[in-house]
């Protein structure tokens, strides 16, 4: 699903995961590392 060779595709990945992250932190919910 994920082009790793492509550093765009690397940092969208990375994107999301941040911002999922933080929004979970937002919401006081244990989620992410």
């Amino acid at each position: 699903m994920y082009e790793f060779g492509n550093p765009v595709s690397f940092i969208n990945v990375v994107v999301i995961s941040g911002v999922t992250w933080a929004f979970g932190w937002l919401m006081g919910v244990p989620f992410g590392p």
